[in-house]
């Protein structure tokens, strides 16, 4: 495992402060405020400790607050319910006396049951197709020079961002596959998705519009996220999100995703509605 992976899994992992209360380290993402993934990875690790034997199937969150680079994240785990087949809890990231994040998480055995599936991947092509996508050069635009982003820590390819400017198709694909190990755990598998299922979202919208990513006249944050984990799958293996954007109105976008295996196998679903605005035209 490279010193990406490494340092991305230990700040996912969390200090274990007491029965259900974890503490976590923020990470220097290059932007302003905590990167949301960072709140849902580590909330999906919290919560995943207070499990025993049953793997994340879905997860539905808000963001409260915006949280800082300069102080660490505790996180409050409740446990809600331990069904024959299910587990519920409840997470919370709190941060200098605020609320910055609150969730549900749900948990099952996974047992094999019925089986069907409607939705296909877009096209045939593979990830030998797609572009190596230039996370350094992305990183350096983020105002992260430093160190390397941690999103090193995937393979990825595909066209990410609308860094330029211009409109395109809301409509786009990408590859992801994790350069480490495959988890050992499945508080370590939720988190590493959760973190990697909040970064494109967002910007999909956004290519509606022909507005730069990075145009200091933007507003962008993330105000909820949701996430299903259909079938067991491996990081370790190229997963491909194909991205849309259903609408952009009032200043609220709402992006999806549909995440397949390299069969074609849906392996998981995002959903996301966020602020998306020109500042001076409203108000979060």
């Amino acid at each position: 495992m490279d010193s990406t992976s490494n340092a991305l899994t230990h700040m996912l992992r969390l200090e274990r402060l007491e029965d259900g209360v974890f503490l976590g380290v923020t990470d220097g993402f290059g932007t302003p405020n905590s990167y949301g993934g960072q709140l849902i990875g580590q909330a999906l690790s919290a919560a995943s400790q207070c499990v025993d034997g049953r793997a994340l199937h879905s997860m539905h969150a808000y963001f409260l607050r915006p949280g800082s680079h300069a102080a660490a994240v505790e996180y409050r785990v409740n446990r809600l319910r331990d069904g024959g087949n299910f587990s519920a809890r409840r997470v919370e990231a709190w941060q200098r006396d605020a609320l910055l994040f609150s969730g549900i998480c749900s948990f099952h055995t996974f047992a094999e049951n019925l089986e069907s599936q409607t939705v296909s991947v877009r096209d045939d092509s593979s990830p030998s197709d797609a572009p190596v996508v230039d996370i350094d050069g992305l990183s350096a635009a983020l105002g992260r020079t430093d160190t390397p982003h941690p999103l090193t820590a995937f393979e990825v390819r595909g066209e990410p961002t609308t860094l330029g400017g211009g409109t395109c198709s809301d409509q786009h694909t990408m590859w992801f596959r994790w350069r480490g190990a495959e988890p050992v755990s499945q508080a370590e598998h939720a988190s590493l998705f959760g973190w990697l299922s909040d970064f494109f979202l967002l910007p999909t919208a956004l290519r509606l519009t022909g507005h730069r990513l990075l145009s200091p006249a933007l507003q962008i944050a993330s105000l909820d996220h949701a996430l299903w984990m259909h079938r067991p799958f491996a990081l370790t293996r190229w997963m491909r999100f194909d991205f849309s954007a259903r609408v952009l109105s009032h200043s609220r976008a709402h992006a999806s995703a549909n995440v397949f295996d390299e069969s074609g196998r849906l392996i998981a679903s995002l959903a996301q509605e966020g602020v998306l605005q020109i500042r001076g035209a409203g108000d979060v």
